[in-house]
């Protein structure tokens, strides 16, 4: 009871911080020099490549001089969604309390709701990264695995596939045979094209859940063979040459490679 309390209590913040948007906006404002920064949370969900690179967080960062308010992002407003849709199940199932059940669901149905109108795309049938937005980046890959979309939902098959369009855009690195740092249109002809690594498993779990199976195990497969020791996957791969990049092993690698391997290997019974 102690904890669905606590629980209760960081939902009620969750539907606090969206009711405001205060924390779900772009962390830092930015110039024509200085692109906005995403929310602290936007990086662990492989959405701002800054969080891999090493910064003067003392630095001052320029205001942002638009009149306009900064874009929510959409994923973080999804987790408020979640929240509140948690404790709905929680109130129907372990409270018994119709009361509070009832009053979580209709939180999350408004959530839901606004999310749906402000972040989903028409021009480009998907949801995107931002508000009114028109980028789809790897966070939207995790809609359906937090019950936000169902993988049966065409606009989730839609937001995968608009994800691949804009798959280079969320390369941490492009280079040439001399080691210069290209733009993301160049990606086809560069030498070499670093994702990280949890980009590439969400993608997998993505694939499986739309029922592209062989697509998703062949990228899993892939990745295995990449690794030096089974299974022990860095923060990045470079997908030119195999080679793996950053921290190694990386833990959230290791999670999202669990989840998605079990989910693609077959029952005992099929064996």
């Amino acid at each position: 009871p102690k904890l669905c309390e606590k629980l209760e209590q960081y939902a009620h913040l969750a539907c606090e911080a969206f009711a405001s948007r205060s924390q779900l906006y772009k962390a830092f404002g930015g110039t024509t020099d200085h692109p906005p920064r995403l929310p602290s949370g936007a990086g662990f969900f492989d959405d701002d490549l800054h969080f891999f690179v090493c910064e003067d967080l003392d630095a001052e960062i320029p205001k942002d001089p638009s009149p306009d308010p900064p874009a929510v992002h959409t994923l973080t407003s999804v987790l408020c969604w979640a929240a509140a849709d948690r404790l709905h199940r929680v109130a129907a199932h372990f409270f018994r309390d119709p009361i509070r059940a009832e009053h979580w669901q209709k939180k999350a149905l408004e959530i839901h709701e606004e999310i749906c109108q402000q972040a989903w795309n028409p021009a480009r049938g998907a949801f995107t990264t931002f508000w009114g937005g028109d980028r789809v980046g790897p966070s939207m890959l995790r809609l359906a695995e937090l019950g936000f979309l169902s993988p049966e939902d065409s606009r989730f098959r839609g937001t995968v596939r608009a994800f691949e369009v804009d798959a280079a855009l969320c390369a941490t690195c492009v280079k040439n045979p001399e080691g210069e740092t290209l733009d993301e249109e160049s990606i086809m002809s560069a030498y070499a094209t670093c994702f990280t690594t949890n980009t590439l498993l969400w993608y997998s779990e993505a694939l499986r859940s739309i029922g592209a199976v062989m697509e998703s195990r062949r990228l899993v497969e892939a990745l295995v063979r990449s690794s030096k020791h089974p299974g022990v996957l860095a923060q990045a791969i470079d997908l030119r040459s195999g080679e793996q990049w950053g921290n190694t092993p990386c833990t959230s690698a290791l999670l999202s490679l669990l989840r998605v391997s079990l989910r693609l290997s077959r029952t005992w019974r099929e064996v």
